[in-house]
């Protein structure tokens, strides 16, 4: 499979929840924690990691991202409140692409409105702000005539963004999100 078919979507895309009182959860977990390549400085590290789950947190169990049967996205899932929160821990390949957007959100939405979630989170930190707005034309990550970028923001679109950071367990961050039900509000989610 070439970096050529991915943007032009010709793959078969396949996402998994291992739930968090799963053996799979567990070896997934040993797979992450023991990952020594690049973390960016918003992923967690092993230490972080075991501190959060000793807490209760990812208490759904870990998404999977596969392309063509490789490996290429792990995220972290939690209930926080009603709202699901998505942790991205490491992108094992094709980091550049935007597969976790264009093929794992569509199934992490689904999962949402079928267990009554009233709505899918995620922070948003400086290096993915523009990213995720796609406002850079000008950058190589992001071109017109691929299909998968087409698709990314044909997704990113129905997301919403608060302007500011706002203080969510007890940090800073830039939200973004999606409601499941005609009630949620992220206000709700923020202001406790």
């Amino acid at each position: 499979m070439t970096r050529s078919d991915i943007l032009n979507l010709n793959f078969d895309p396949n996402f998994q929840i291992i739930p968090t009182d799963s053996v799979d959860f567990q070896t997934h977990l040993n797979k992450l924690t023991s990952y020594d390549g690049k973390r960016y400085k918003d992923n967690y590290d092993p230490t972080t990691i075991q501190q959060l789950l000793d807490k209760g947190k990812f208490n759904i169990g870990i998404g999977l991202l596969y392309v063509n049967g490789i490996l290429t996205r792990s995220v972290l899932l939690e209930n926080n409140k009603g709202w699901i929160v998505l942790r991205r821990m490491v992108s094992w390949e094709y980091a550049a692409i935007p597969l976790l957007t264009t093929c794992a959100l569509p199934k992490i939405y689904e999962y949402a409105e079928k267990n009554l979630h009233r709505g899918v989170y995620a922070s948003v930190n400086d290096g993915n702000h523009i990213y995720f707005n796609c406002l850079k034309e000008n950058n190589k990550k992001i071109t017109s005539e691929s299909k998968i970028f087409k698709k990314h923001r044909e997704i990113v679109s129905q997301i919403s963004l608060l302007e500011d950071p706002v203080l969510l367990n007890g940090v800073f961050q830039l939200i973004a999100y999606k409601t499941c039900t005609s009630d949620a509000r992220i206000e709700e989610l923020i202001n406790g």
